[in-house]
């Protein structure tokens, strides 16, 4: 956990609205890798909270997200011109995030877990960040 995962340097489908903000202009990354450090699990989640690096691929239906899948995780990181979001949760269960960030800032890579401490209601984790890496 933690070492870095070398993103292919492949363009996806262009999603000018970051251009010269997040990349150059036609250079939209098919890929790019998440960090997170520092998530505390609740007592009742069912797997520990991501840690590391994971690589996520651009959905070409949505050319403003990423995703990456597996048995334990989701991950979603989405701009729009109103918003970045990052998103973390159990696949079976989308209503209960491990780690969760909605901001009013587009085109942002660096996020802080707005989850409550288990508070019995919509979190599998808290605390914690989630940093964006670009190729």
């Amino acid at each position: 956990m933690g070492t870095p995962i070398p993103i292919p340097p492949v363009i996806g489908d262009d999603f000018s609205f970051c251009d010269t903000i997040l990349w150059l202009p036609g250079k939209t990354p098919k890929f790019v890798t998440v960090f997170f450090a520092g998530i505390f699990k609740c007592s009742y989640a069912p797997v520990d909270p991501p840690a590391g690096n994971y690589m996520l691929s651009q959905d070409s239906a949505m050319p403003g997200m990423w995703r990456y899948l597996d048995f334990d995780y989701e991950m979603l990181y989405f701009l729009e011109p109103w918003e970045s979001d990052l998103r973390v949760w159990h696949p079976p269960d989308p209503t209960h995030f491990y780690f969760m960030h909605n901001t009013g800032n587009s085109c942002r890579t660096n996020f802080t877990n707005q989850n409550a401490p288990c508070s019995g209601g919509m979190s599998y984790g808290y605390g914690g960040t989630g940093v964006v890496l670009l190729p």
